[in-house]
């Protein structure tokens, strides 16, 4: 009896903590890993894998040496995204910090992109096994073509930013970093395809008013979409003689709302020709 528990039952103990090892009926093995509180209470997590209970205790004794510790308050996944969107993107959108347009597309890619993997997890439990499993996933979708890197990395860093909300000793909503390890990938270049001057202008023939106005201007001044519907008549600067003039960009059109420019050096004037200008004049 005694050799069947021993051989049932192992335990290993160090200056970091302990870390026992316990056979399932099937033979399964889990792995409990033990540590101390600051206040002294003992507290054990269980994993599948020998190297994520040592992981896990290296980082929180380490949280608990250096005095960073906090007690988790586990939850699912989900349940922490609707927390974030509540009581950190909208407020932050209330407050300014937060356009519009960048909530709807955060909003948008945790709907898309990491709610139909991560929703069911529970926050303390999300390894770096699980993780992996998306990270292939992901990995196949860019071999398909169906991905960019770009928009990888846009994923990876909305990640990154709910991650490290929930990690904020106030939330306590996870204490590691399941990411840790997981780098941008290198952004490919893109071969852009522009119109030639002949091809603009057969556009325009065929646009009719006043698409063709509007087409002419996106054509010649370079203006993103938001910024060409946020034009008034004030940011048109009409210059001196027949060389042309200067269109101001200050604000920005996101459905039907008015905002500022995408970032600080989107504030700018943007030189325009007098054939233009004068299209501006048929709006």
């Amino acid at each position: 009896m005694v050799e069947r528990k021993q051989k049932k039952e192992e335990r290993e103990e160090n200056m970091q903590g302990s870390i026992y090892k316990r056979l399932l009926k099937d033979g399964t093995p889990r792995y409990y890993a033990v540590h101390r509180t600051p206040a002294g209470k003992q507290k054990t997590k269980t994993f599948q894998r020998r190297k994520d209970a040592e992981r896990f205790l290296t980082n929180t004794v380490k949280m608990v040496q250096d005095g960073d510790y906090f007690d988790v308050k586990p939850q699912l996944m989900g349940d922490l995204f609707d927390h974030w969107l509540s009581h950190s993107l909208e407020v932050n959108l209330k407050l300014g910090k937060v356009k519009p347009s960048t909530a709807e597309v955060y909003r948008s890619t945790l709907k898309a992109h990491l709610r139909p993997f991560f929703n069911d997890h529970r926050s303390d439990r999300l390894t770096h096994d699980v993780v992996a499993d998306w990270m292939k996933a992901i990995a196949d979708d860019i071999s398909d073509g169906n991905m960019a890197p770009k928009t990888f990395n846009n994923i990876r860093g909305l990640f990154h930013t709910i991650l490290k909300w929930a990690r904020h000793p106030a939330r306590g909503y996870m204490a590691h970093d399941p990411l840790l390890g997981i780098e941008p990938l290198p952004k490919r270049k893109v071969e852009r395809i522009f119109l030639e001057h002949a091809e603009i202008e057969q556009l325009l023939r065929a646009a009719e008013p006043p698409n063709d106005t509007v087409i002419h201007v996106a054509a010649y001044s370079g203006l993103r979409r938001g910024e060409l519907f946020g034009l008034k008549w004030g940011d048109a600067d009409w210059g001196i003689g027949t060389d042309g003039g200067r269109l101001r960009v200050r604000r920005s059109n996101w459905r039907m709302t008015m905002t500022t420019p995408k970032t600080e050096n989107s504030f700018r004037e943007v030189d325009v020709s007098r054939k233009t200008l004068n299209e501006l004049e048929f709006l």
